[in-house]
């Protein structure tokens, strides 16, 4: 076995069964041992997990929840409905929304946030940002 083409280099013999193993594997894929695998491992069991808390794109805070009943993607859902929901002592309705006061959206305190129809919370912010829209020659908005 000294490395002439076709014979097999001590390096590169698997020490259980005696076939063809990687350079520098210990032993061949046939006598290696298994490894878990990490699919259905979810939330503090998954290697990569965070502690259930990210901030989405929006800019909201976003904590784990695979339990309540409408969790966004991969069971997260935002702070501030949890945050009202426990307040409340009930889920909000299709049609509530729930307002941060200060328009920070990662302050999720009590006293920073508010239930509101949907309509009037999009009717509120319109009335807010009015001054800041622009407008063209006739006094339209652009």
């Amino acid at each position: 076995m000294k490395g002439v083409k076709g014979t097999l280099t001590p390096k590169r013999v698997c020490p259980h069964c005696g076939t063809r193993k990687g350079f520098y594997a210990q032993s061949c894929r046939k006598c290696a041992p298994k490894q878990a695998p990490l699919l259905g491992r979810k939330g503090k069991a998954h290697p990569a997990w965070k502690g259930g808390q990210e901030i989405d794109r929006d800019g909201y805070v976003r904590t784990y929840a695979p339990d309540h009943p409408w969790p966004r993607r991969n069971g997260y859902v935002r702070e501030n409905m949890r945050v009202m929901e426990l307040h409340l002592g009930r889920r909000l309705h299709p049609d509530e929304v729930v307002h941060h006061k200060d328009h920070n959206r990662q302050n999720n305190d009590l006293h920073n946030l508010e239930v509101k129809q949907a309509a009037a919370h999009s009717r509120d912010h319109r009335r807010e940002d009015t001054h800041q829209r622009r407008r063209d020659q006739a006094g339209r908005f652009a």
